[in-house]
């Protein structure tokens, strides 16, 4: 039997993710009383601060989530012959999640894009349904949340001539790019310079015509001025650029490849999104502007305890196994006090007994539910709402039949393409890409701990191409490829060990943005909180992308990368299952398209409770102010309730919900904002 007590919180917040984190944030800041519930603990080594430990960050085992997924329902598909990185013992794919203070904040890769209008454009179409006089999720509002999180550290202060750009300065996301991370003079002593040159070369001749008009002949001055505009706010940049190669001495092809650097810097100009730029961009990451260590929703949420101890209360190593309802109303939720019950969090460990005694906390407010697209379906339908039919067959009362809780799981597809220099990378030939053991030297984290600079400062990734495919039906971009001197085919367990192995391999990764896919699920296996659900994206043909669109894009993606690469005279790897005897022709459309089948792979899962329009029940879980149907007192803040997945990386999206979510939230409770709400949130300044 459960303890319970009398309410002293305003708000439960359950999850300290991208949702979770920040909506706590905004609500203790506000002067509410708020619990944030973690199941993770605050486990910080150097494997969550190196930025470029993200890899290891994923499979420290204080921190991960270990879930397989299968990414078909056929079983031929669901094999080790069939995909490389299928784990027969688990039967399924390794996607890494997170337990930790911070959700997948602490893990992933840091890079923050973004998305586009559409994205913001369709779920303002939905809020309408509800009140046709809803602007409230109009593309430029959202971008005005962006500007308010944002704290853009690689272009400085913004000037008047920049007022288009519309970065944010102030905020509590600080972004930096490669080139204000890495020295520019360093660059000119590495002997592997040239590759640097040749790729990033080889990259423009392949899409030189995409943004310049030799028809037009103000064309060129509009890409210079453009150039000097920008190199005049980034030193650093204007330095590397001197280093740029030019793939041809012809004046008018000069100033293009000048041009698109500068047009395609910078991804989160807003220009780049309101005229669907596609072209070579540097890649954003948020890191701290002082040491350089990653910056996720822990730093926030740090934050704001330390100013406002009194309001927010954080509740780590706490697993939460079901809501308390009276009737319809949300009125608390029932946890235990261990992390590691949970079976994704104690894979190959020693099984801990599952008797410790319940708990229930109640909530004078609202519960907010911010577990992620596994998560927070699993525990709604624990907790009696979603599919009636899912919910008593594992004898589980019905609360709200929601027949979206848990479907319309979706993801982006991305893929691998492995190439092979005759020699090693000499830049890379001490560097350990881990936490170093007793007895081992890094230079390159000496460097990092000393000057807070060099290549441990960055992700890895060395730059990016974004361009829209002949398959994508309006005009954005929905192919985002990036390079890094690695071998990444995806996720197995140990593949982080894996990527630095062979110091002469380079991946560029391809990414498939707005999938149109949508077939995916996540449903109970048993009333047992602790199992980790049933999760199948059901990929390509098995899904709803009855055209083969998601698929004929990526297989452009693939020749695209394909004819640049063999410019440098690298040898591909398309790395296959051990059991295969030969790889695919990558002059073969067929096989390309049968090889990503195969090994392609996603990690933004979304969808599983869905912002859906009020006519159509069937397809929605939530309504536009996040709040679950036909509940009281509910609400879900985090990738689960995109209608379609947004942008490129969805964890920039994430936090700008989880501020829209803080305004509905703080609305409804009659919170006024000291400049009368005309931009938003506007709440006591964290630093």
């Amino acid at each position: 039997m459960a303890q319970e007590q009398q309410p002293q919180f305003d708000y439960v917040v359950v999850g300290s993710g991208g949702g979770g984190g920040p909506v706590a944030a905004n609500l203790a800041s506000a002067g509410f009383k708020v619990l944030l519930i973690e199941a993770g603990d605050e486990h910080e080594n150097l494997s969550y601060q190196v930025p470029a430990f993200h890899g290891q960050a994923t499979e420290d085992p204080e921190m991960r989530w270990d879930f397989f997924v299968q990414h078909y329902s056929a079983p031929e598909r669901n094999t080790d012959g069939y995909d490389s990185k299928y784990v027969t013992e688990k039967k399924g794919v390794l996607y890494p999640r997170a337990g930790t203070l911070g959700g997948c904040t602490g893990h992933h890769a840091l890079i923050t894009l973004y998305p586009h209008n559409s994205d913001w454009e369709e779920i303002s179409r939905i809020a309408k349904t509800y009140d046709p006089t809803d602007e409230s999720w109009a593309p430029d509002r959202m971008r005005r949340i962006f500007e308010r999180i944002e704290r853009c550290g690689y272009l400085g202060e913004q000037g008047p001539k920049d007022v288009e750009a519309r970065h944010g300065f102030s905020g509590w996301l600080t972004t930096e790019v490669l080139t204000d991370l890495i020295d520019p003079e360093a660059l000119l002593d590495s002997p592997d310079l040239q590759l640097l040159q040749t790729v990033i070369g080889a990259v423009h001749a392949t899409i030189w015509d995409v943004d310049f008009n030799p028809h037009d002949p103000k064309s060129l001055g509009r890409l210079l001025d453009r150039l000097e505009s920008t190199l005049e706010r980034a030193p650093n940049l204007k330095q590397l650029f001197k280093l740029q190669p030019l793939v041809d001495k012809k004046a008018e092809l000069e100033a293009h490849v000048k041009g698109s650097l500068n047009q395609f810097l910078d991804p989160n100009d807003y220009r780049v999104t309101l005229e669907h730029r596609e072209g070579v961009f540097l890649i954003p990451i948020s890191v701290s502007p002082d040491e350089r260590k990653r910056v996720g929703t822990r730093e926030r949420i740090k934050q704001v305890k330390a100013r406002f101890p009194e309001n927010l209360t954080i509740w780590c190593n706490s697993f939460v196994t079901r809501i308390v309802f009276e009737g319809n109303k949300a009125v608390g939720v029932e946890y235990v006090n261990s992390q590691k019950y949970y079976d994704a969090a104690r894979e190959d460990r020693s099984a801990p007994p599952r008797n410790e005694e319940r708990k229930v906390e109640r909530v004078k407010r609202e519960v907010v539910v911010a577990g992620g697209s596994f998560n927070t379906p699993q525990l709604l339908m624990l907790s009696g709402i979603g599919p009636k039919e899912q919910v008593e067959k594992y004898k589980i009362k019905s609360v709200i039949d929601l027949p979206a809780v848990g479907g319309f799981l979706q993801d982006r597809y991305e893929l691998g393409f492995i190439s092979e220099a005759p020699k090693n990378y000499t830049i890379l030939s001490d560097y350990l890409f881990r936490e170093p053991k007793p007895g081992e030297k890094d230079a390159a984290l000496d460097q990092w701990k000393a000057t807070h600079n060099g290549l441990y400062a960055t992700n890895g990734a060395v730059l990016c191409v974004i361009r829209k495919s002949s398959h994508r039906a309006d005009e954005n971009p929905d192919l985002f490829i990036f390079g890094l001197p690695a071998a990444f085919k995806g996720y197995f367990p140990g593949y982080a060990d894996t990527l630095e192995q062979r110091r002469n391999r380079f991946t560029w990764a391809i990414l498939k943005g707005h999938t149109r896919n949508k077939g995916g699920y996540v449903r109970l296996k048993s009333s047992d909180p602790f199992e980790r659900p049933e999760i199948n994206f059901k990929y390509f043909d098995e899904g709803t992308d009855e055209g083969g669109d998601d698929l004929a894009a990526m297989v452009e993606g693939v020749d695209f990368v394909r004819r640049f690469t063999s410019h440098l005279g690298l040898h591909a790897l398309p790395l296959v299952a051990q059991k295969k005897k030969h790889p695919p022709d990558m002059n073969d459309g067929y096989q390309i398209s049968e090889w990503v089948k195969q090994e392609a792979w996603g990690h933004h899962a979304c969808g599983t409770c869905r912002i859906g329009p009020k006519d159509k029940p069937d397809e929605a879980a939530l309504d536009a102010d996040f709040k679950v149907r036909g509940a009281e007192g509910l609400r879900v803040v985090d990738a689960s309730v995109f209608p379609s997945i947004p942008g490129f990386f969805i964890v920039t999206p994430i936090y700008m919900i989880a501020e829209k979510a803080s305004e509905s939230i703080l609305k409804d409770a009659g919170w006024k904002p000291r400049d009368g709400g005309q931009n938003g949130l506007n709440l006591p300044e964290i630093g």
